[in-house]
């Protein structure tokens, strides 16, 4: 008994230990850069529907550049997102609640709209 107590112990310590990817859900999702500001900001337009769990603008309008979008949120995490994806291409993504701590942004205003998440880049496999 005392032997079966131990590895279950030991099973939770390691399943503790183990790394595991910090998305709230795998659902892989598609989406198009709509706008990059000058200070990281990134504007991503979903492509298919929104799901649960996510902050979306339904309507958000750009001052700057009085174009209308649909279904749009601010990427709160600019640091970990690829540069070499260009406003007006698509990409798959996830929603991660990993924190975004690995670069300094400067505060020049570039309209983006209040909603935000956190994505990752790509789809796990």
């Amino acid at each position: 008994m005392r032997y079966c107590i131990l590895l279950c112990f030991a099973a939770l310590g390691l399943s503790m230990c183990s790394p595991r990817p910090q998305t709230d859900e795998k659902t892989c999702l598609t989406g198009k850069l709509v706008k990059r500001g000058i200070c990281g900001q990134r504007v991503i337009q979903l492509s298919g529907e929104v799901t649960g769990g996510m902050a979306v603008a339904q309507s958000w309008t750009d001052s700057l550049a009085h174009k209308s979008y649909q279904n749009v949120f601010t990427v709160s995490n600019p640091c970990s997102f690829p540069s070499e994806i260009k406003e007006g291409e698509e990409f798959s993504f996830t929603i991660t609640t990993k924190p975004d701590t690995t670069c300094i942004q400067c505060m020049a205003y570039t309209p983006v709209p209040e909603q935000k998440n956190s994505i990752l880049v790509g789809c796990p496999q």
